[in-house]
């Protein structure tokens, strides 16, 4: 479709996510797209002369320009740009969350990195911001937002639980940038890993603050509903310093660190070049059974990249390629996929890993010395997790002595996604295979492999392992 295809190519828009549920999209076919004034599916009335700089900027057609405001109930213009107020389903009773575990000591919480070193930074900025002379002042009277920090007590300072959710929150959007080589950190990181003056600037990111105020939300979104806000398609370019920052706004979803996470990673999918994922009536997919895509809106348990492989997708966009060419490269392979070149895997040393592509299988060499009990398990990263692990156990001729892939679960929590052996084998070499899968039909209440991606720990239990 057009709107696809231009909401992938924005570079000046801006994106958000409203908890206002129930909006489908509606097209129009009676306005012409040859310029005239149109009305948009928002019901906007949009002249001319608007439409034209609006194509102008994104350099697209006009006809192009008028099918996403006639067709995205979400589509607005602004100051002459293209803009987005999106749905995000808002938390239910049910969809209350179990007290969440730190990740690292409290003490830790503002100094966390999931790749420290990296030439990428998404920064999650939970402890308070002035904002001043960014994209989100430009014809306002505001020159300087005062973002109060993240607060679900009323009182000064992070508490224990706070500081939990801070770190649930890092971990989970970790988890979902695990295939990319981009630093998701809590701690300030300095103006140069966020800025970029051009493309020899091999260092720049993003800055996601995340804050409890009503009138800021109101001020950059619009109003209440909204979960978050962000410019499209800035990551990488240069002199897009001043559309670097975008918003998050927790209360919206109850404060809830997995729904903060995917609200975070969502706009940070923005920045990145990412459109929405809806369908032919909606203009977000909600999902089916335990999976929803992260460009979507759900409450469901397990979100992942996508590619429009879900019934009556109206998005096909390769949203892991995209990522990848926007600004946030491939991690390299940490393990071989030859058993030549296997790691060795050795009893009581767990080895961490990443399955970074559909086509990644990490291989692991274990040797035994006698005839004993084995065990072998393949663990998912502890909190929302991306990756369905299917774990194979060879000997050295390559011949298959188990393959393990629990069944995932069809609905509720995101059960059956870790995999394990236990078994009686003799003294020799084995080899350990993990790899990421998809469990059932995409089209009905299961996904593919395309994006059962992430982070995982392999541990071996043997008396007699070496």
């Amino acid at each position: 479709m057009l709107r696809t295809q231009t909401l992938a190519a924005l570079t000046l828009v801006v994106a958000g996510l409203s908890t206002t549920p129930g909006l489908t999209a509606q097209a129009d076919p009676g306005h012409p797209a040859d310029g005239s004034d149109i009305v948009s599916a928002a019901g906007q009335r949009v002249d001319a002369e608007v439409l034209h700089r609006v194509a102008d900027e994104l350099d697209q057609s006009v006809a192009e320009v008028t099918e996403v405001l006639e067709t995205d109930p979400t589509a607005r213009v602004l100051d002459g740009q293209l803009l987005h107020r999106d749905v995000f389903e808002p938390p239910t009773s049910a969809d209350s969350e179990p007290a969440v575990r730190a990740a690292a000591p409290l003490s830790q919480t503002f100094r966390l990195h999931s790749r420290p070193g990296a030439k990428r930074t998404i920064y999650l900025d939970f402890d308070g911001e002035r904002v001043c002379d960014t994209g989100w002042s430009q014809n306002r009277l505001t020159r300087c937002f005062n973002a109060p920090a993240f607060d679900t007590d009323g009182r000064a300072g992070f508490s224990a639980g706070e500081r939990r959710v801070v770190q649930s929150t890092w971990k989970r959007v970790s988890e979902d940038y695990a295939p990319f080589a981009v630093d998701i950190t809590t701690e300030p990181p300095s103006t140069q890993a966020i800025t970029r003056s051009t493309r020899a600037d091999k260092r720049f990111g993003v800055h996601a603050v995340i804050t409890p105020s009503n009138s800021i939300r109101n001020a950059v979104c619009g109003g209440p509903g909204c979960g978050g806000v962000a410019f499209v398609d800035v990551f990488d370019r240069p002199k897009a310093n001043r559309l670097r920052t975008f918003w998050v706004f927790p209360r919206e979803v109850g404060n809830q660190p997995r729904r903060i996470a995917d609200i975070a990673s969502h706009e940070a999918g923005h920045t990145l070049g990412l459109s929405h994922d809806g369908t032919d009536t909606r203009a977000y997919a909600n999902g089916h059974g335990i999976w929803a895509p992260l460009m979507g809106s759900s409450n469901r348990q397990l979100t992942q990249w996508s590619r429009g492989e879900y019934v009556k997708a109206d998005n096909h966009e390769n949203d892991l390629s995209i990522i990848a060419s926007h600004g946030a490269p491939r991690v390299h392979d940490d393990h071989a996929d030859r058993d030549r070149r296997a790691t060795a895997l050795r009893s009581g040393k767990a080895r961490s890993g990443v399955i970074s592509t559909r086509n990644d299988v990490d291989v692991f060499r274990i040797r035994t010395t006698c005839r004993a009990k084995l065990k072998v398990r393949a663990r998912n990263a502890s909190q929302s997790p991306n990756l369905d692990i299917r774990l194979t156990l060879v000997n050295k001729a390559g011949k298959v002595i188990a393959r393990r892939n629990p069944r995932s679960a069809a609905s509720g929590t995101a059960r059956g996604l870790d995999a394990s052996y236990a078994g009686k084998t003799r003294a020799g070499v084995y080899f350990a295979r993990v790899d990421g899968v998809g469990a059932r039909d995409p089209k009905t209440t299961g996904y593919s492999d395309y994006a059962s991606l992430g982070n995982y720990r392999i541990t071996l239990g043997s008396r007699c392992g070496s």
